[in-house]
């Protein structure tokens, strides 16, 4: 995994609650293919929130970032941020 020190790597995508786990691996690949950065924020997994996300598709994603773990970076933001500065 190579991520550039360019803030312009950052994409921004809208997550509808009504996404599935195929869609949100769909953007984990692109950003693995574009080395980019890409964060989730969810303000709940299987909620009642606008923003959470059910649990299924919750499970996926992480499974889906889990069988990918040699090409992505986790970090806290703060952290990847002070990388990009």
């Amino acid at each position: 995994m190579h991520l550039q020190k360019s803030k312009s790597y950052i994409k921004s995508f809208h997550h509808p609650a009504k996404w599935k786990g195929k869609s949100c691996n769909a953007l984990v690949d692109k950003a693995i293919e574009g080395e980019y950065l890409l964060v989730f924020l969810f303000h709940g997994v299987g909620g009642e929130h606008d923003l959470n996300v059910d649990e299924d598709a919750h499970d996926e994603l992480i499974a889906h970032i889990h069988k990918n773990k040699k090409n992505i970076w986790v970090s806290p933001l703060v952290e990847v941020m002070s990388y990009l500065e």
